[in-house]
């Protein structure tokens, strides 16, 4: 990493994403990749991920970006940090570091699997609020149907100006449900503007919860919607489901959900007739909603999923 960093600095880079993330950074590595963001004027996205470094550190990283005058706009990720509490205070003191106008620059941020609970989100929104272009955040993996008062600050995000995508995804360990979604829902029901990108995978937000976001996304308030996990206790439900997604005319990708799918043909029996019918009959629904999702991204003039953030002429060329 140390050679890495000294062509970095050594030579006229062009790079516009750069990852780290999983690399074991210690305070010398840190200090060569902060030397890097202090004066490149390319870069644009920076991924410190699974990193372990500490939170002082990451507060410099964030520090030097925001000190790079070249910098004009920015998205990073600082998954899996341990970045709560106290360890988190540090790192939003850093982006409220002077001048308060350079919080405009951030565009995405990741915070993934940090531990955080809802003192931290309550801590959190303050700043966040602040940052006028963020369009992309990322807080799953860190609450649970346990988190207190996430009910109450969640619909809080939807107010942001430039949100365009938030990412809530949960595992075994974070499984917010209905109860702890319903408050979002109906916030996003109200929101008016660009359609959503919402991923709500592995929260359990069952029938109730599967039924809502099928409704709003029959209503045009989605145009990327993930819920594999929601766990529907019937095929019933996710046929339903299926039903109301393929009367939008705005969502154009959402990926089939393999996993509910399975777990409620398998339901059936073992008989492989029945396990055959189900599938069939599933597969049905789930077949005239991508027909959909295919007809509204074409609407959107996008030809393919690999470019569609960030679209690339010479592929786009190829495709067409």
């Amino acid at each position: 990493f140390s050679e890495f960093t000294t062509v970095l600095n050594e030579t006229s880079s062009f790079l516009s994403c750069l990852s780290v993330a999983g690399t074991k950074l210690n305070e010398k590595k840190a200090k060569n990749l902060m030397l890097f963001l202090s004066y490149t004027n390319t870069l644009t996205e920076i991924d410190i991920s699974r990193t372990s470094l500490k939170p002082s550190l990451v507060a410099q990283i964030i520090t030097s970006i925001i000190g790079n005058k070249e910098i004009n706009k920015f998205s990073i990720h600082l998954n899996s940090l341990n970045l709560n509490k106290l360890n988190l205070s540090k790192v939003i003191k850093a982006f409220e570091s002077d001048p308060m106008s350079r919080l405009r620059i951030w565009t995405a941020i990741s915070l993934e699997d940090n531990g955080m609970n809802g003192d931290d989100l309550r801590q959190l929104l303050p700043v966040l609020t602040q940052m006028v272009n963020l369009k992309e955040l990322n807080i799953g993996m860190n609450f649970d149907s346990n988190s207190s008062s996430i009910e109450t600050l969640l619909p809080n995000f939807l107010t942001f100006q430039s949100l365009e995508k938030l990412s809530l995804r949960g595992n075994k360990f974070h499984s917010l449900g209905y109860n702890k979604l319903q408050n979002l829902f109906i916030s996003i029901a109200d929101r008016q503007g660009t359609p959503l990108t919402l991923d709500i995978r592995n929260n359990d937000i069952g029938d109730e919860g599967l039924r809502d976001i099928g409704e709003l996304a029959r209503n045009d308030k989605f145009f990327e919607l993930q819920v594999d996990g929601s766990t529907p206790e019937t095929i019933k439900e996710l046929k339903e489901f299926f039903s109301n997604v393929s009367k939008s005319k705005t969502t154009a990708v959402l990926d089939f959900p393999i996993k509910d799918a399975e777990k409620l043909i398998t339901s059936v029996g073992s008989s492989s007739s029945k396990l055959q019918k189900a599938a069939l009959n599933l597969s049905e629904f789930g077949v005239k909603m991508n027909v959909r999702l295919e007809k509204n991204m074409t609407d959107y003039g996008i030809h393919s999923r690999w470019t569609f953030r960030n679209p690339i002429p010479e592929i786009e060329q190829i495709v067409n």
